[in-house]
């Protein structure tokens, strides 16, 4: 009976026009406002899409669910329900599944999405898969919460204004408005009520189980009151077996309760590709050689405004996971007050109070509160004042264990004759362990662990380069910073080289960087330039996006980088090992003269295609390896504080020529999605328009295909033989 009244019910609703129109218009709303974002921002991540859907299903779902049971009454078909052999129980199991089932084959259609965009952008599709897995739950919960409201009265409407009424109440518990709607007690039970967070959690590739139980709750309990309300209407108690209507009831709310205080359940696992919820190798390599007692002490103010929730999570797993780990490891929590001993202690130790905006009930007001962290062993402490964002908090608390662990130091030998003296960048990009001293070009003395060369303009002696050849293959690694062109920002020009003083030294291994500045008209960074009317991002060819090799695994994970005025690089047949690290996109080429760099005024490219501008070469079993950058102001603040991507990128050219990368693995994994790279204009716009008007003409063509179907059968005539 209850496969056939589900397939009543589906049918029903494959039928119904009404659902087309309504999914259609949906469904161009969700790619209009999500591609208004998605081109913006110009990455790999459909966050911008799934995060719609909890508004839009307050909406939706209430409208789609209206007729549930407040249509069966007022349309007096309830009864015929009521005399078949069938329960309350089945009859909303019925509704609520059948509902779901469609909602989910409507949300779907926006796998077309990831899918279109498959040979552009590099998506993290245990990320997409975990978001898609979010959105039916999501899609259950409204839809048990609604059938539950649609039963308490006959008017379709009314139902309507209940449904979305509530769901856009639960929704705003789970956002900062929760401080105008009750007082500071309720708040954190009141978010723990909402599906937001649970929703986001999930959607992140972080499946807890905890959230999964949450969603399951509250749904079942919706079934339960609606099981209730039905049987009220039948004018009969539900009995069934040892089950009555009131165990049903008190179930139902306990369910309730117990969704509220379902993160105490633990277990969680992890489906992003790059492992972002998982301690990375770096980590478990650095704790397993550890033997030194170490302490993770948070202090913490207690009843911190819901914004901070997601941040705290990521902080307490991470430093569970990292005490869970290792032996040596404690993690403890504190909860400094504004005037207490504790917060005398946090204070005295480098970690202050923050100070942050809160909307309360009555008023606007800027509060304090602790989020620090100290990393302790016996003898000495590092700290993270204030933690900020958590996307490489596992790099940040691991360099600060490795620094209370680790006695062996990396020298590195830096030499410049650059305008932009990166010498003061290069110790805040790497840990303490490596001494960075300064050294002249043609020095007689050449030594360390890792020698960079930036900017050389001075002719190498034969005695110089010799004495650099030894030093690599007796194991120092030699990381070169140069450039093809010389660039004059005064003038605004672009001159190529006629002698570059490296190649002298990079011609050995088979290596030059060509006199040429690379262009890319169509996958270009956005750089702030000054006009008229203030400053402006403008996207700005000759920063092309470089795409960086994947299958290095130091690597891993930083997908693309932004590449400021930079030269082509040349690896002959006699280069041994060397291969490319970074190469720009298909639609880039090179300038071969002299040229203008103002973003309108630029010259013409020639040999367009993909341009190597990194290359690499791995250390040996005795020699060093090899990094040659065709561009000087890769090093440079500047290119390090345009994106994430570009510092982890810069932090790991530096450390990959270090023979203890633990801490390159860990910073490796990035958050940041990669660029999309198109290969015309026309294509990202062929895909934008398509998208937003195929996916929902597919189903308005659908709707309209079943309903001339139905209306020819309706003019069908029988003739009696």
């Amino acid at each position: 009976m209850i496969i056939t009244l589900l397939t009543k019910e589906l049918k029903q609703q494959a039928i119904s026009l009404s659902n087309y129109m309504v999914f259609a218009v949906t469904l161009g709303i969700i790619l209009f406002l999500f591609f208004n974002t998605f081109y913006g921002v110009n990455v790999s991540s459909l966050d911008g899409m799934f995060g719609l859907f909890p508004w839009l299903f307050a909406l939706v779902v209430p409208a789609f669910t209206m007729a549930s049971v407040a249509g069966e009454r007022q349309n007096k078909t309830l009864e015929f329900l009521f005399a078949h052999p069938i329960s309350e129980l089945q009859m909303i199991i019925v509704k609520v599944s059948s509902y779901t089932i469609v909602l989910t084959l409507f949300v779907a259609l926006t796998v077309i999405v990831p899918i279109s965009f498959g040979a552009i952008a590099t998506f993290d599709w245990g990320v997409i898969f975990a978001a898609y897995g979010a959105t039916i739950l999501l899609v259950l919960f409204f839809v048990s919460a609604n059938i539950f409201f649609s039963s308490l009265t006959t008017n379709q409407f009314a139902a309507f204004l209940l449904s979305f009424a509530a769901n856009l109440m639960l929704i705003l518990l789970g956002t900062s408005a929760v401080y105008n709607l009750m007082p500071q007690s309720l708040v954190s039970i009141a978010t723990e009520f909402s599906p937001v967070e649970h929703f986001v959690r999930l959607a992140s590739g972080n499946i807890q189980y905890s959230d999964i139980a949450y969603f399951l709750l509250v749904s079942l309990s919706f079934v339960g009151f609606s099981v209730v309300s039905i049987s009220k209407l039948k004018g009969k108690p539900y009995q069934h077996l040892f089950i009555s209507q009131h165990l049903i009831l008190v179930v139902s709310l306990l369910l309730i309760v117990a969704s509220v205080f379902s993160r105490s359940i633990p277990g969680s696992f992890d489906v992003t590709a790059a492992g972002y919820f998982t301690l990375s190798s770096g980590t478990t390599t650095i704790l397993n050689v550890n033997t030194t007692p170490i302490t993770l002490r948070l202090y913490v103010t207690k009843n911190l405004p819901p914004a901070f929730t997601p941040r705290l999570d990521d902080i307490n797993r991470v430093l569970s996971e990292i005490a869970r780990y290792s032996n040596n490891v404690t993690f403890e929590t504190t909860y400094p007050g504004q005037a207490d001993d504790i917060a005398t202690e946090a204070t005295g130790k480098g970690i202050y109070s923050q100070r942050f905006t809160v909307v309360s009930q009555t008023e606007l007001s800027a509060q304090q509160g602790y989020l620090g962290l100290e990393v302790a062993s016996d003898s000495d402490s590092r700290v993270i004042p204030f933690i900020n964002q958590t996307d490489d908090f596992e790099f940040q608390v691991m360099q600060r264990l490795y620094e209370l662990t680790n006695q062996t130091t990396t020298s590195i030998t830096y030499i410049t004759e650059g305008s932009e003296d990166a010498s003061s960048l290069v110790p805040q990009l790497l840990p303490p362990q490596y001494n960075v001293l300064s050294s002249t070009t043609n020095s007689v003395d050449v030594s360390g662990d890792i020698i960079i060369l930036h900017s050389l303009v001075t002719p190498l002696t034969n005695e110089f380069i010799a004495r650099l050849q030894t030093a690599v293959s007796q194991g120092s690694s030699l990381i070169v910073f140069d450039d093809g062109i010389d660039l004059d920002l005064e003038t605004g020009t672009s001159t190529p080289k006629q002698d570059i003083a490296v190649n002298a030294l990079l011609s050995n291994w088979g290596v030059t960087i060509q006199p040429t500045l690379v262009s890319d008209p169509q996958n270009n960074a956005l750089v702030p330039f000054n006009t008229g009317y203030g400053t402006v991002l403008l996207p700005y060819v000759l920063w092309p996006i470089g795409l960086v090799n994947q299958e290095i695994p130091l690597f891993t994970g930083i997908e693309n980088v932004e590449l400021p005025w930079i030269s082509s690089l040349e690896i002959s047949q006699q280069a041994d090992r060397f291969g490319s690290l970074v190469t720009t996109s298909p639609t880039s080429g090179e300038i071969v003269k002299q040229t203008t760099i103002m973003p309108d005024e630029i010259g013409e490219m020639a040999n367009v295609g993909s341009q190597p501008v990194v290359v690499m070469r791995s250390r040996g079993v005795t020699e060093g390896g090899i990094v040659v950058v065709g561009s000087s102001r890769v090093l440079s603040e500047t290119f390090a504080g345009k994106s994430q991507n570009n510092a982890l990128f810069l932090s790991n050219v530096l450390e990959v020529a270090s023979q203890d990368r633990s801490l390159a693995q860990i910073r490796s994994k990035n958050r940041m999605p990669s660029s999309l790279t198109f290969a015309s204009p026309e294509q990202k716009q062929m895909l934008r328009y398509g998208l937003i008007g195929g996916i929902p003409g597919v189903v308005i063509l659908l709707g309209g295909l079943i309903w001339y179907v139905r209306r020819k059968k309706s003019y069908r005539t029988y003739s009696v033989s």
